[in-house]
């Protein structure tokens, strides 16, 4: 039994646990690899090339609204003229992406490539099981709504300038609106604990060809029933695939605010703080321009200072996936030895 561990997780498999101690989530692996990281340890490594895509089972989270993903990445390729997808998410109901890019019911997380105009920029498209417009609505980290050309990442460096091509570790976190009880709905995209761009029902957005979005995307319940693929898009139809490291996804099914996303990045990975603390410790407060889907980033107050963060409580993720094949061994063999004992 121990051996089928072993060949099971050489396999491919990924093991997660969720939010009780006899919960666990197993996935499987294609074309990937595990390396050593200097920083985080062992790491999901993903190649564009090799067309590297991880399949995760459909945790449960947003019914009720509320929700968060958080991930650390380290890219080690831009190149291309597409995009490369970190995180897709969405329901079985339109599982084609080409057929339906903008259904409800789906978050994905991605970013153009160096050939691309937008490049420089991470983009979200969330869509709640209310949001049928079919809107091409996504936001992206220098703040804009809808836009799919040059990007603002070569403006001030709070926007997210060069971070893809550092060569550091980097945290990625999406969560609905904390304040969604008073009504706001919507999302925030922090990088790094730093809060870039939102949504929310109470801003208009105006997009590149000129059409006006009202309102918000996310928030409400979603009905997320399709698998969770990382390294690609969901129905890999269109190769888009991520090349570079993974580590620490947890999924929340409730909001994060931006002392707990903080907490979160002074937490870095496996107990050890990465990448640069200081750009993290204030919210991002420059005023935006409107126009061209430009917003003011979503204000929380009070101004969050390193030692509140330190302080502030997590919820239990609903799943969390360390991403470390070291991980997924002792998993194997803990399992295992239970049967057998």
């Amino acid at each position: 039994m121990l051996a089928n561990a072993v060949l099971l997780l050489l396999a491919g498999d990924f093991i997660g646990h969720g939010n009780t101690s006899s919960s666990y989530f197993a996935g499987i692996g294609h074309n990937h690899t595990w390396a050593q990281d200097v920083d985080a340890g062992i790491v999901l490594q993903c190649s564009k090339a090799n067309t590297s895509r991880v399949e995760l089972p459909a945790v449960p989270y947003g019914t009720q609204g509320p929700w968060a993903v958080n991930l650390w990445l380290k890219p080690s390729s831009e190149y291309g003229t597409s995009f490369q997808y970190l995180y897709s998410h969405n329901s079985t109901q339109c599982y084609n992406y080409t057929a339906c890019p903008y259904a409800a019911n789906q978050i994905r997380l991605y970013y153009p490539e160096t050939g691309h105009p937008a490049y420089g920029i991470i983009r979200a498209l969330v869509k709640d099981s209310t949001d049928t417009s079919n809107r091409g609505s996504y936001t992206d980290s220098d703040g804009r709504v809808g836009v799919n050309y040059e990007s603002l990442a070569n403006g001030p460096p709070a926007w997210g300038r060069h971070f893809l091509a550092d060569d550091l570790w980097h945290m990625l976190t999406l969560s609905t609106l904390s304040n969604n009880a008073s009504g706001l709905q919507g999302y925030v995209m922090s990088l790094d604990g730093q809060q870039m761009a939102y949504q929310a029902a109470d801003q208009f957005y105006v997009g590149q060809n000129g059409g006006v979005f009202t309102g918000s995307d996310g928030g409400r319940p979603l009905q997320l029933d399709g698998q969770i693929v990382l390294c690609d898009h969901s129905d890999s139809t269109v190769p888009r695939n991520y090349a570079g490291a993974l580590s620490h996804l947890s999924i929340y099914d409730d909001a994060l605010n931006h002392s707990q996303v903080l907490a979160l990045f002074y937490q870095g990975v496996n107990g050890t703080q990465i990448g640069s603390l200081t750009a993290a410790v204030q919210p991002l407060t420059q005023a935006a321009v409107k126009g061209e889907g430009m917003f003011q980033p979503y204000p929380e107050l009070p101004p969050i200072t390193s030692s509140s963060a330190t302080l502030a409580t997590l919820p239990t993720p609903a799943a969390f996936f360390p991403l470390s094949g070291l991980y997924a061994l002792l998993t194997a063999l803990v399992c295992e030895l239970a049967v057998v004992l």
